[in-house]
């Protein structure tokens, strides 16, 4: 009874008004984790769990979630659908799920597209679903067996296998995920690391066998219990410990024989050396993607990942074959062992090695064809290339193009080459993300350089990152780039466009936007903050950087065409237009606003501030707010 009313006042403290799914999930856990001692270990002061810490009496303790196995659960979000011809027969259903859950080939009968190997949308207004692969059925359907509407939410859940959604009478959007056991306890972690240090009463409990990812980096727990216990997790599929430069890799490696299940493994900025690599490469054979970031790893270490089937591998050491994304940047690896790993990883398609044409280099363009001709020479699955060496030859991005037909991301940082060297690189067809860093004498141009280039592979670009021009060109660069949907500009002296309006119909996909500007008022006008934000409707974040053009007129301009209704996060540094006035009509909009930041603008004082966070507090409104001076 005690522990009830516990938390009933706790909930009584931070229920939100704006009940959401996440603020409702969020306002639980923060009820557990204020009532940690009381709930998971029946202790009533911090004395009396100090004693349990201090004497190990607290491992005595298995905890509420042993058996923690959820019912699957739905959660249904309903949104407006723009569209006037979809208007009542166009119900879109996004399926979020694992792959392992629900396969993908799910009943074409039923009008499923999958996306990106996550998403479905259904396009029938009511559907069933069924996955071999559990022998479990999800029905939607017109009777809701089990439904609570919540501000325009419908949690919808039930003890048994099936579950409905209601029908809904105007328009809308059905938004759906699945929660398992294990994605609770990390979003348990989540709110836990949030607000207080993940030690070991709360690492103890949550490092089970049901936990199936798990992050330890940047020391945000008690990290050497949390290796302690995590032999325990012998499913673990996803872990980070990057950034642990003070654990030794000889306290990791007797771990590893523990987690043979591991698919993804971040040990970027550790102490990460050859000999832990060789463990990992003998015990986690269905590894898909493992960083290695500024570590001590060498040659010698990544030879042992392509196992001992292959010439360039180790013998006795079973390798990790399954590798598509490898990062290797910033350690002692030459091109040597980078062009070993190409050669020996069958299935990479994702290797972030910052002297990537260096390995082409050492390719002579005249045995090209005989290298693509051999069987165990086929052409690379490489889809990205990174480089960041002052120069790259013109026969090295001849031969990357040759054999790495299928490159959608490319990456040139501080390359002194000129623009006819540049125009190389419109040999790759198939770019999404491109971006382009000039070297300090800026020797590439935007328009005798990175316009052509645009023109040429611009139908299929959706990011882009440009910086350290003198000039670029907005209009120029949204035509060429019609579907466009992540930007950012930085160090670029000055930004052009038209004056007498923004140009309809370009930038209406964006959204992400991040402007880094200079000093100088000629790079981010008035009309150039028009154009790229009138448009951008689907905008979600936004970053602007010593802006003196941005300001409430402006942004009420955009509003008028532009509400900004999917804005999630907004950054706003060094901009002295933005006041007080700006940021409240900010807040009261319809909006999907979870966090903002104000950094260095004069008109947002300590008063400002002050009532934004009363706002925040008084409506309890799931936003964060970050502001200094």
């Amino acid at each position: 009874m005690e522990v009830f009313e516990a938390i009933e006042a706790t909930v009584v403290t931070l229920m939100p008004l704006r009940k959401t799914v996440p603020t409702l999930q969020k306002c639980c856990m923060n009820c557990l984790a204020r009532n940690w001692d009381l709930i998971c270990y029946s202790v009533h002061s911090p004395q009396e769990m100090a004693g349990l810490l201090e004497s190990d009496g607290y491992l005595a303790f298995d905890g509420p979630f042993t058996d923690f196995h959820l019912p699957r659960s739905i959660f249904a979000q309903r949104e407006h659908v723009s569209s006037s011809s979809e208007r009542n027969k166009l119900f879109q259903f996004r399926l979020k799920c694992r792959m392992s859950e629900f396969n993908s080939d799910l009943l074409d009968a039923y009008g499923f597209e999958f996306r990106d190997g996550f998403d479905a949308i259904i396009f029938n207004t009511l559907a069933t679903l069924s996955s071999s692969s559990n022998r479990q059925t999800v029905k939607v359907n017109q009777a809701a067996l089990h439904r609570i509407p919540i501000n325009g939410f419908h949690y919808i859940t039930t003890a048994s296998s099936a579950f409905a959604a209601d029908s809904f009478e105007t328009p809308c959007r059905v938004v759906i995920s699945t929660k398992n056991a294990s994605t609770m306890l990390e979003d348990l972690m989540d709110v836990i690391r949030s607000t207080r240090n993940l030690s070991r009463k709360f690492l103890h409990l949550l490092l089970i066998e049901q936990l199936l990812k798990l992050n330890l980096s940047f020391g945000v727990a008690e990290v050497y219990y949390g290796l302690e216990f995590l032999p325990r997790c012998k499913r673990l599929r996803d872990l980070n410990l990057s950034y642990l430069r003070h654990i030794e890799a000889g306290q990791i490696i007797p771990i590893m024989s523990y987690l043979p299940a591991l698919v993804c493994l971040n040990l970027a900025m550790s102490a990460t050396n050859d000999a832990l690599l060789r463990k990992v490469a003998g015990c986690c054979p269905n590894l898909v993607e493992l960083n290695l970031q500024s570590t001590y790893i060498s040659d010698d270490g990544v030879m042992s990942l392509c196992g001992d089937g292959d010439r360039c591998g180790v013998a006795g050491v079973e390798g990790c074959l399954k590798l598509r994304r490898l990062t290797v940047a910033e350690t002692r690896v030459s091109w040597v062992g980078a062009y070993q790993l190409v050669r020996g990883l069958p299935l990479l398609s994702d290797f972030d090695y910052d002297k990537i044409f260096q390995v082409f280099e050492h390719l002579d363009p005249s045995s090209l064809a005989s290298f693509v001709g051999e069987e165990r020479n086929r052409p690379l699955k490489l889809r990205a290339l990174y480089s960041t060496t002052p120069s790259i030859r013109g026969e090295s991005i001849d031969a990357a193009a040759v054999l790495c037909p299928n490159v959608e991301i490319l990456s040139v940082m501080n390359c002194w080459m000129d623009n006819d060297a540049f125009y190389k690189f419109m040999q790759f067809e198939h770019l999404k993300t491109l971006t382009i860093f000039n070297s300090e004498g800026k020797t590439i141009d935007y328009g005798e350089g990175i316009l052509p280039l645009l023109q040429i592979i611009g139908g299929t670009l959706e990011n882009l990152i440009l910086s350290k021009f003198a000039v670029v060109d907005i209009v120029s660069l949204g035509r060429s780039c019609p579907h466009l949907r992540k930007i950012a500009l930085s160090s670029i002296q000055e930004l052009q466009t038209n004056l007498h309006g923004p140009e309809d119909g370009i930038f209406k996909m964006l959204t992400n936007v991040e402007l880094w500007l200079e000093d100088d008022p000629h790079s981010g006008s008035y009309h150039v903050l028009l154009q790229l934000l009138q448009n951008a409707v689907l905008l979600e974040n936004l970053l602007i950087k010593k802006s003196t053009a941005i300001d409430h007129e402006l942004l009420k301009k955009i509003w008028l065409t532009n509400p900004m209704q999917r804005v999630s996060r907004i950054l706003l540094d060094s901009c002295s237009g933005i006041c007080g006035n700006a940021l409240n009509d900010l807040f009261r909009m319809e909006n999907d606003l979870t966090t903002i930041r104000i950094w260095s603008c004069p008109k947002v004082d300590q008063v400002v501030r002050r009532g934004l966070m009363n706002y925040i507090k008084e409506n309890n409104l799931y936003v964060y707010l970050e502001w200094f001076e």
